[in-house]
């Protein structure tokens, strides 16, 4: 994609709390191909490691026009090192081709797939995705969705895994959010593991989040007891 075939819809920062204090930063950014139509989830993510050394994820998230996720590509960097990640969906077989890199090392695997599916990142706003998949409505049961995911950042543990995550929209009226001095309507959702009414709480499900589905971020997640996940700036360029 050349610099002129993008268009910037939206771009903001993120800051990841623990018990009140930020632990983490993310930089993200939307654009859409004016050309193809596609739009891509554009992140940078700023943390420190227990060593004290500065950790940083790079994530581009491309969808195609009608939301299928198209390529993903994530960069990891830890002092000298650095890995890389990707992921990308050929429509004509089905099929998840995923490389994992650092320096000379090099993993493969593939994964068929013909559901609604996401691909895991380290990303917040690629949150919203997830969210894409399910419209609003309160009465409807949790609607599953596959998760594609690795463990893999410095160290490979092993190729594509998949797991279920389950929708629900918790909020019927909408709340009004201001950010930057502009107010948004968002609603209030929860991601869950399962399908039962019990979630064990020691496994930190589930994620309540406030989305603006205009835009389809998400505001504010909630992560157990001591995470919180707070947009700290937004601003859009243009409507999607």
């Amino acid at each position: 994609m050349g610099v002129y075939d993008k268009k910037k819809i939206f771009q903001g920062e993120y800051d990841y709390l623990y018990k009140g204090a930020v632990y983490c930063e993310e930089n993200f950014e939307l654009t859409e191909n004016i050309i193809t139509h596609n739009i891509t989830y554009h992140a940078k993510l700023i943390s420190r490691s227990d060593t004290g050394q500065v950790m940083r994820s790079v994530i581009d998230y491309e969808l195609y026009e009608n939301l299928n996720p198209l390529n993903i590509n994530i960069k990891h960097y830890l002092g000298h090192i650095e890995t890389e990640e990707n992921f990308a969906f050929n429509t004509k077989d089905h099929t998840i081709y995923y490389t994992w890199q650092k320096g000379k090392e090099k993993k493969t695997d593939s994964k068929m797939i013909q559901k609604k599916f996401v691909i895991g990142t380290p990303a917040t706003i690629c949150m919203g995705i997830i969210a894409l998949n399910k419209k609003i409505d309160t009465s409807v049961p949790r609607a599953p969705l596959a998760l594609i995911k690795t463990d893999n950042f410095i160290d490979y543990n092993g190729g594509l895994k998949e797991e279920t995550l389950y929708l629900s929209y918790e909020m019927k009226e909408r709340e009004l959010v201001t950010i930057s001095d502009k107010k948004y309507e968002c609603v209030e959702c929860k991601i869950y593991p399962t399908d039962n009414m019990y979630v064990d709480p020691n496994i930190g499900f589930p994620i309540a989040m406030k989305l603006n589905r205009k835009f389809a971020i998400p505001f504010k997640l909630v992560i157990g007891d001591d995470t919180e996940i707070v947009i700290k700036k937004f601003k859009e360029m243009m409507a999607p």
